[in-house]
């Protein structure tokens, strides 16, 4: 019973155990393989040589920080999609940025339709919810509200990213902590 080594070019391309030699040869596996050997190897037909290191990729330290500047904002992203804001009366309000930038568009259109003098409805909604009326006064706690929650995130997201952006290597890069559970706490 044996190692043995089908070879091409002088690579050892596969390997195989077999019971003797003369059936190690009669499917083409002609060489034996000495321990510590094995497909990638080099045989020269007369010795063997462990086949060359590769030299690893240098790794771009910009495309680095940027992907995980990226890995940031969607954990963010993600945090404040699971985690939405319990107000005052008592429902569910989403926090995440598209939730922010609708309400603050909502205000402003309703603002300037006031100072047009048009007829003006301000509206939003709980999660899960259809709109309801909002007095202007309401709305905006709201919108502070929300402003006030998010904030902590915000800032620990801005911490994270000034750690990606002084890290001096893709390892310090990848080691970079994101764990917005922590915030608060």
């Amino acid at each position: 019973m044996g190692n043995y080594a089908k070879i091409e070019n002088g690579v050892c391309i596969n390997t195989a155990v077999f019971e003797d030699e003369d059936t190690a040869i009669d499917f083409d596996y002609p060489v034996s393989l000495p321990d510590g050997y094995g497909i990638g190897d080099l045989y020269d037909g007369e010795s063997w040589s462990h086949a060359p290191t590769p030299e690893p990729e240098p790794v771009d330290l910009a495309a680095a920080q940027q992907a995980r500047q990226t890995e940031n904002k969607a954990a963010l992203a993600a945090w404040l999609d699971a985690h939405p804001l319990q107000w005052t009366d008592g429902k569910i309000y989403g926090v995440t940025e598209e939730d922010q930038r609708e309400m603050a568009l909502n205000l402003m259109q309703y603002q300037v339709a006031v100072q047009a003098g048009q007829p003006a409805v301000l509206e939003w909604h709980a999660q899960k919810e259809s709109c309801r009326t909002f007095e202007q006064s309401e709305y905006v706690a709201l919108s502070l509200a929300i402003a006030d929650y998010v904030y902590p995130y915000l800032r620990y997201q801005e911490s994270v990213k000034e750690a990606i952006y002084q890290a001096q290597t893709a390892e310090e890069v990848a080691n970079v902590k994101i764990d917005y559970a922590s915030v608060g706490s």
